[in-house]
């Protein structure tokens, strides 16, 4: 068996970290062979070097609609938060929304489809509060540029050495042409991403979680009691929540960018789920 059917128990970081070698890497790699053998094959015999290269999108999928059931049963089935499982996988590209087009093309048997049904179930049944007890009593998230930053840096290190080059091979007109197209394309990159650093330097914004609530400086202080539903999506580049002010019929739905935020998406995941239920038991 390809997953390993002697584990009893399994949380969701192991279950995504399986589920992407098998589902992402492991196809991404036969892809790539088989396009690098088609371009090879290409000058012995241009029929084989076609078939080859559509075969690197066949094969592939064809894998991935196989070893994504198999997945599914033996995450699913072991995994106590069905559905963090679920959101994460998602996020992660290894599970596709239900009826969606990557989901019908799963090769399962009827026994198979029944018994994935059958796990989704788990999906509508609430999650029992959790508390992380190495969880801090608050966290703060800052938007510190530094992505910005590092990519300033690195562009303008390559800007500086094509120019060093624009002198030393001044009398070659051929490389001279190469080296300023490189630096004509590298300017403009260097120059956007100093902005942006100094853009989010001059408006700094922060998130600060704790058992009272959540403070943005955007929306400023919301208590859990207003929180009907939070989460991190966008494989972690956006903060979601939804409050029920009792004044407003519907659910008002705000979300924080955290593209540029240092964090980790685990732990802060964790800290939500720790002051949501440390909130909850000491306002009963």
């Amino acid at each position: 068996m390809i997953f390993d059917t002697t584990i009893k128990t399994l949380n969701v970081e192991t279950a995504i970290k399986k589920g992407k070698l098998f589902l992402i890497w492991i196809p991404l790699i036969v892809m790539l062979t088989l396009f690098g053998i088609s371009i090879f094959l290409f000058d012995i015999n241009l029929t084989l070097g076609i078939s080859t290269f559509l075969l690197g999108f066949i094969l592939p999928l064809v894998y991935y609609s196989r070893i994504s059931v198999l997945w599914k049963i033996w995450a699913f089935d072991r995994v106590r938060n069905v559905r963090e499982l679920y959101k994460k996988g998602i996020e992660a590209q290894i599970i596709y929304r239900q009826n969606s087009f990557y989901d019908k093309l799963e090769i399962k048997s009827k026994s198979e489809k029944r018994k994935i049904e059958q796990l989704y179930e788990r999906l509508y049944i609430p999650d029992e509060p959790i508390e992380y007890f190495e969880t801090p009593p608050e966290t703060y998230l800052e938007n510190t540029g530094a992505k910005h930053w590092a990519h300033f840096i690195v562009y303008l290190i390559m800007l500086v050495l094509s120019i060093s080059f624009l002198l030393y091979y001044y009398d070659s007109i051929e490389e001279n042409i190469k080296i300023l197209l490189l630096a004509a394309i590298l300017l403009p990159i260097v120059i956007y991403e100093y902005y942006k650093y100094r853009k989010i330097i001059k408006n700094k914004k922060f998130v600060r979680l704790n058992d009272q609530g959540i403070e943005t400086e955007t929306h400023g202080f919301i208590s859990w009691y207003y929180i009907i539903d939070i989460d991190v999506i966008n494989s972690g580049k956006e903060l979601f929540y939804a409050i029920d002010d009792g004044d407003s019929p519907d659910a008002i739905h705000l979300s924080i960018d955290l593209e540029n935020y240092e964090f980790d998406l685990i732990a802060l995941d964790k800290a939500i789920k720790t002051y949501q239920y440390r909130y909850e038991k000491w306002n009963k």
